[in-house]
């Protein structure tokens, strides 16, 4: 469903809202594909785990955290918006690893 139509319906959270917990689940299977050792043996690979700053509720949902801002160009790719939302975040895990 388009991100733009979730947030016309005017429910919190919207019908593109997928649980926490689902959430969890896909990130965990996509964590076990990346820990496999022909990507581990690479250096340049770094895994952050960013739900606890998009998710902040029990929803993972289409805006924002904590606006009515959409943040999203369709159910799998961030906006522009949301990108400069997780800035902070990504820099302080990034310099917290050395990285920056």
């Amino acid at each position: 469903e388009d991100p733009r139509r979730c947030a016309e319906q005017g429910n919190v959270p919207t019908s593109c809202a997928k649980s926490k917990s689902d959430s969890t689940r896909v990130l965990s299977s996509i964590t076990r594909f990346l820990t496999e050792p022909k990507y581990t043996s690479n250096p340049r690979l770094h895994i952050i785990h960013e739900l606890a700053w998009t998710c902040p509720g029990q929803n993972c949902d289409i805006f924002v955290p904590k606006t009515r801002t959409v943040g999203y160009r369709d159910l799998h790719h961030r906006n522009f918006a949301f990108q400069r939302y997780l800035e902070p975040f990504l820099c302080s895990a990034l310099f917290d690893r050395g990285l920056l």
